[in-house]
């Protein structure tokens, strides 16, 4: 099991700021931020939270990346950043701006009426009345911030199934099995096209990629002859269970990056043990290494390794 977040302290949260915008006359709402969007979702990830909050179409929601001085500030989209810090504000930014709307239409003279701004955003509910929202314009700024290094951890699980030829030392896996929890599943197609990428990228780490590096510090694998990414040739049966707002308070999505990663290359490992005896502590696992530990299993113990193929879960 693996869980990632970002981490601050009571003296230096991890915070991020988003600006709402919404158009009143154009009925379009816009949200500004300063992760820079480098493919890795920002702007679909806020889109996604923007229509959950409001019920507006995505079609009406623009997501803006800017760099400028004056506006929102945020380090960037890494270590789960972008689902619970950068998507929180996003969410405040519009709740934020949601009661200034409402406060906006209220009578003359009345301070505390009900005032609601329905679904769509497109129209005001005020007592008995309904009408259109005033074609003006309104922004509203929000930070999120985090000091508990245990606040919004996405934590996962893998299970993995190989087949390991003890004459060659060739591990083979069959299936790989990811247990995520993501908080609130936003977009089902999306969360299952990353996890699976990682489920087959974790492969890679754990059976063939290497980086080596010579003394000078530069790399001795240059191409993907030596360095062997896997594809879906090789890729195993892939399975993903989701865990929705397991056991947290965050009514968002959580990070979904690296944690599709890092349990699978121990959870092969750990199959491999469990099939051989054998104890590699060292990715990837190469056919020379892997043979090695199960020689060495075979000098302590003849009779754990019995061969030609002996497969596990783990």
């Amino acid at each position: 099991m693996v869980g990632t977040a970002p981490t601050g302290t009571t003296d230096a949260p991890a915070t991020s700021q988003v600006r709402a915008d919404f158009d009143g006359a154009a009925q379009t709402l816009t949200l500004l931020t300063g992760v820079p969007e480098l493919g890795q979702g920002i702007g679909d990830l806020l889109t996604a939270v923007a229509a959950a909050a409001t019920s507006m179409e995505q079609d009406r929601i623009e997501v803006r990346c800017t760099s400028d001085p004056g506006g929102p500030s945020d380090l960037g989209m890494f270590g789960n950043r972008g689902a619970t810090l950068t998507a929180a504000a996003a969410q405040d930014a519009i709740r934020g701006l949601e009661r200034d709307i409402a406060a906006a239409h209220r009578a003359s003279g009345s301070p505390h009426e009900p005032v609601q701004v329905l679904a769509g955003w497109r129209r005001i509910r005020r007592g008995e009345l309904e009408f259109p929202v005033r074609p003006r314009t309104w922004s509203h700024s929000a930070t999120a911030g985090r000091t508990d290094a245990g606040a919004g951890v996405a934590y996962g699980a893998a299970l993995a199934e190989v087949e390991v030829d003890i004459a060659t030392g060739i591990v083979s896996v069959l299936r790989v099995h990811a247990v995520h929890d993501v908080g609130k599943l936003l977009r089902p197609g999306g969360a299952l096209g990353q996890a699976e990428g990682g489920l087959v990228q974790a492969i890679g780490i754990a059976l063939s990629e290497r980086a080596a590096f010579d003394a000078a510090g530069t790399p001795d694998v240059r191409g993907f002859f030596s360095h062997l990414v896997p594809t879906m040739t090789v890729a195993p049966r892939l399975g993903v269970t989701w865990l929705e707002d397991a056991g947290d308070d965050i009514p968002l999505p959580k990070g979904l990056g690296e944690n599709t990663v890092a349990a699978v290359p121990a959870a092969i490992a750990n199959a491999v043990r469990a099939a051989t005896g054998a104890e590699v502590r060292a990715f990837p696992l190469s056919p020379p290494l892997v043979l090695d530990a199960i020689d060495a299993v075979r000098a302590s113990s003849p009779d754990i390794v019995t061969g030609p193929v002996m497969s596990h879960s783990s």
